[in-house]
């Protein structure tokens, strides 16, 4: 707020906007706020961005997976789903330095979780879509009649993902995913987990590998 000293057509004290106006052995100035420099950001920094934008970038495409996936880990940090989603991938995710950072997809997790998940699985291409197979491990048989797989595949070449949240029942051991037509063509990475009917339970994701689609 500014004071008027001597009416409308007198001086003034204080600031409007980026004005200040001050008074000073009785006469009246007035100055424009200094604004302040922007600080070159540090190559910690500028690496720092970068890993935090290939990590967003990828888990922008598998937000209601990781909504699952995460659940469990992030509410034991005290932090949304997503946002534990995003540190793990930076921080064990991710290969390269900069400039070239980029997804590791075999140390990528979509899942975090103490269920018993899978212990081998493949995937297979067929003419419009994918099949999954799988081998649970020992303890998993337990939750076959209350969960089901949760399927996964990226393009990086579209950056765009594709997932089933409710794929076939654990001991099914296997499920066809059909896929949009613009993912033939290219390679799809691929990965499965394990999670509960009412989603309190979830296994490690597990990265499968990649098919030429």
């Amino acid at each position: 707020m500014a004071i008027l000293k001597g009416g409308i057509l007198g001086g003034f004290t204080g600031k409007i906007g980026d004005v200040i106006g001050y008074i000073r052995f009785g006469k009246s100035y007035i100055k424009m706020k200094s604004k302040k420099k922007k600080k070159k950001a540090s190559d910690k920094q500028v690496e720092a961005r970068k890993r935090m934008s290939v990590a967003v970038k990828f888990i922008n495409t598998a937000k209601t997976f990781v909504a699952i996936g995460f659940a469990q880990s992030g509410a034991r940090k005290r932090r949304t789903a997503y946002a534990d989603a995003v540190s793990h991938q930076i921080l064990y995710g991710l290969k390269g330095e900069y400039p070239t950072v980029s997804i590791d997809f075999e140390k990528v997790m979509l899942a975090k979780g103490n269920m018993p998940g899978v212990q081998q699985a493949e995937i297979v291409p067929m003419a419009n879509g994918v099949t999954f197979n799988w081998e649970p491990e020992l303890m998993a048989s337990i939750y076959h009649i209350q969960s089901r797989a949760m399927l996964f595949v990226y393009c990086e070449d579209l950056g765009k993902s594709f997932y089933n949240l409710n794929a076939a029942r654990i001991m099914d051991k296997t499920d066809f995913m059909e896929l949009p037509l613009n993912f033939k063509g290219h390679k799809l990475q691929a990965y499965i987990a394990f999670a509960s009917d009412d989603r309190k339970k979830i296994s490690d994701s597990r990265y499968i590998g990649y098919v030429d689609y």
